[in-house]
């Protein structure tokens, strides 16, 4: 679907039903979650600012945090089997070209 120019904190598609989940697999110890955006999105040679793709730990865009191209912890003490939910937002500058824009974000995980 296309979101206009001007839109702020647009939900990512799936936020409403929670299917963005992390599970940890530590077998010992606790997983250290981490979240960073690879890149600015690019349609052709038109670019969007990463920051203007944000996540929380809560479907509340009140307390989202803007992706940046360093990691964020998503949370570093996650138990063994335990799940972290994340939900996504966008937001579209007045002055943005249309297109269709790609990119990439990184979430780590690793064993504490």
């Amino acid at each position: 679907s296309s979101i206009d120019p001007g839109t702020t904190n647009t939900a990512a598609t799936n936020n409403s039903i929670s299917t963005y989940n992390l599970t940890c697999r530590a077998d010992i110890g606790l997983c250290n979650i981490s979240i960073k955006g690879n890149s600015d999105l690019q349609s052709g040679s038109n670019f969007l600012g990463i920051t203007n793709i944000s996540w929380s730990h809560l479907n509340d865009s009140a307390t989202e945090t803007p992706l940046t191209t360093g990691y964020a912890a998503v949370n570093a003490s996650l138990a063994d089997n335990a799940v972290q939910k994340l939900f996504f937002w966008l937001d579209i500058p007045q002055s943005q070209t249309n297109g269709n824009y790609i990119g990439n974000l990184t979430i780590l995980a690793q064993n504490n």
